[in-house]
């Protein structure tokens, strides 16, 4: 006899994930420092977050807090995904299951209109934020809306 069905245990491993989301931002929140990308998952994982959860995580959450942060930008909705040395995939964003999840985290947490710094904890990790930076710095005349954003390289 079966106690779970397929639909079940992915329901309970979403409602895990969600929950893996949210103590990924409360411990990005509360680090003291700058970690790199491999204390970052070191954290996650010794904050009984899995290894998948936390890979999936450390890509997506700061590319979703930087697109909500700046949500008048034009965003591409595709990104390449590099497997491999060789390998590079084109991908939607509206496909990955992940990303999707970490989308609806992240709009619930900037619902609770959230202290820019803390925003900018998560959203600074994310290549494409300090881009923007960076371009804006040196170009004060520039205007967010104007900047054409190219596609995001995830390295798996």
């Amino acid at each position: 006899m079966r106690l779970f069905n397929k639909r079940d245990k992915k329901s309970e491993h979403l409602s895990g994930f969600k929950k893996n989301i949210q103590k990924a931002i409360n411990l990005l929140l509360n680090s003291n420092n700058s970690p790199t990308d491999e204390m970052v998952l070191d954290l996650f994982q010794k904050n009984g977050i899995n290894q998948v959860d936390s890979v999936e995580i450390l890509l997506f959450l700061p590319i979703a807090f930087c697109r909500r942060l700046f949500n008048h930008l034009n965003w591409q909705a595709t990104y390449i995904e590099q497997q491999g040395e060789n390998n590079q995939i084109e991908k939607k964003f509206i496909d990955s299951e992940s990303f999707q999840i970490i989308w609806q985290e992240t709009e619930k947490y900037f619902q609770n209109l959230p202290v820019s710094a803390n925003i900018i904890r998560i959203a600074g990790r994310s290549a494409e934020f300090n881009a923007l930076n960076d371009l804006l710095l040196r170009n004060p005349e520039a205007k967010a809306e104007d900047i054409v954003l190219s596609k995001i390289h995830i390295v798996r």
